[in-house]
């Protein structure tokens, strides 16, 4: 993870908000139009036991298309 190691960001315990222990989490929500399917991306980021971040989560959903 580049960001973390970049200059002056002292890794990844530096990144978390207020000194939080808690995995950082990321949501993205993209619709193309207003009568497209709306994609969902989630990106969940944690540290191992040796200090490293890794992915702990990800996830692409697409909502269903309404049948009817």
């Amino acid at each position: 993870m580049a960001a973390c190691d970049a200059k002056n960001r002292s890794g990844f315990q530096q990144i978390r908000s207020q000194g939080s222990t808690e995995p950082i989490k990321f949501e993205l929500y993209y619709r193309e139009s207003s009568n497209t399917r709306p994609i969902t991306y989630e990106l969940e980021i944690d540290e191992d036991n040796m200090g490293r971040p890794y992915v702990k989560e990800e996830r692409l959903r697409q909502r269903v298309a309404k049948v009817g």
